[in-house]
């Protein structure tokens, strides 16, 4: 009897911890305002997209789940703070963005994006969670 408790045990245990791995969840923190959305993507180590979302804004923040990650792979992400929801990121005559953007690791450039090897980072199979910080 106690065997079979114990291996129901497991099992359940088992199932309930599948739910939470290889799940990254992304905070993206100090929005400039509740309007629009924001558009991330999810990039391997070749910087090919491996999934976009859209993400709703509520209290001036934006949470959004990734699911499936590989385990021991490097990813990046990238975003823009899409406030007049027209699936671009506005610029100006000069090509410097009007809207707000971010990267993993809270990477940054010098005039221009940061270079994509500082904004990777590795998963590691359990459920991550990363805070993006708003740049304007």
């Amino acid at each position: 009897m106690s065997y079979l408790l114990i291996r129901c045990f497991l099992l359940i245990s088992f199932f309930f911890g599948m739910s939470d791995s290889n799940t990254l969840e992304v905070y993206i923190e100090g929005l400039r305002s509740n309007e629009g959305k924001i558009a991330i993507q999810l990039l391997d180590d070749k910087e090919e997209v491996v999934a976009s979302k859209m993400g709703e804004i509520e209290k001036l923040k934006a949470q959004i789940e990734f699911d499936e990650l590989t385990p021991g792979k490097r990813y990046a992400l990238r975003y823009f703070h899409d406030e007049n929801e027209n699936g671009e990121l506005d610029v100006n005559f000069m090509k410097i963005p009007k809207e707000g953007y971010g990267f993993s690791n809270n990477a940054k450039g010098k005039m221009g994006p940061p270079k994509f090897e500082d904004t990777l980072f590795e998963f590691d199979g359990s459920a991550q969670k990363l805070v993006i910080k708003y740049l304007f």
